[in-house]
């Protein structure tokens, strides 16, 4: 795949650079409109907050979702790996 993206490059004499550019600000750009920009307000809190966030704060979830955050949040030996990780 490779081979044939610089075949092409050299061919129409793009320089490498000019396309690493274009793409990195392809990729920048779906990064903003694609990330959330706070994890811990919202809908996304129960991701970071597994295991101080209530059942009633992820009711936006589907049924079978809330059942295995029920499941996965009762566990406490992933609570303590989740409690040795760093999120931010």
């Amino acid at each position: 795949m490779l081979t044939v993206t610089d075949d092409f490059l050299a061919e129409r004499s793009f320089s490498n650079h000019l396309i690493v550019n274009v793409i990195l600000d392809q990729l920048y750009s779906l990064y903003f409109q694609y990330s959330p920009t706070d994890f811990d307000s919202g809908k996304e809190s129960w991701i970071r907050k597994s295991y101080t966030i209530k059942l009633s704060g992820i009711t936006h979830l589907p049924l079978q979702a809330q059942e295995q955050f029920a499941e996965l949040s009762s566990d406490k030996s992933l609570q303590l790996e989740f409690s040795k990780k760093d999120f931010m």
